[in-house]
């Protein structure tokens, strides 16, 4: 792609590319100021922070 987070330009990319909606996307990340770009285009979003949560606990509990 050429590009790297968390330049917005990224996401943009991905979004046309794939053809998916940023209000219909879950973007799971590490690094706050990836997720901070990313929401800026209207993606959700979910800090990842290991040995915290387990990701089916996140769709189980209905956080989306």
């Amino acid at each position: 792609m050429g590009k790297l987070k968390p330049e917005v330009a990224i996401y943009q990319q991905l979004l046309k590319e794939a053809n998916i909606h940023a209000h219909e996307t879950l973007f799971l990340d590490d690094m706050l100021m990836n997720l901070e770009s990313a929401a800026t285009l209207g993606i959700k979003t979910k800090q990842f922070i290991l040995n915290q949560f387990i990701i089916i606990d996140f769709f189980n509990n209905n956080e989306i």
